[in-house]
């Protein structure tokens, strides 16, 4: 998926179905969700303050 905004810190998770990441400006950063396939991207975090690294635990 290619976008205009900045996006880096893709993971795929261990069952490789989706692949969070984190997407916005620097001072304001937000995590994203899309599924492997390119679907079903999902804001999971409001990015009201600094976010990012996300991490499968």
């Amino acid at each position: 998926m290619r976008t205009a905004a900045q996006e880096m810190d893709p993971v795929r998770s261990p069952d490789g179905t989706w692949v969070p990441f984190v997407r916005g400006p620097f001072d304001q950063p937000a995590i994203w969700a899309v599924r492997a396939d390119g679907t079903g991207i999902r804001r999971l975090t409001t990015g009201t303050t600094p976010e990012g690294h996300p991490s499968w635990r």
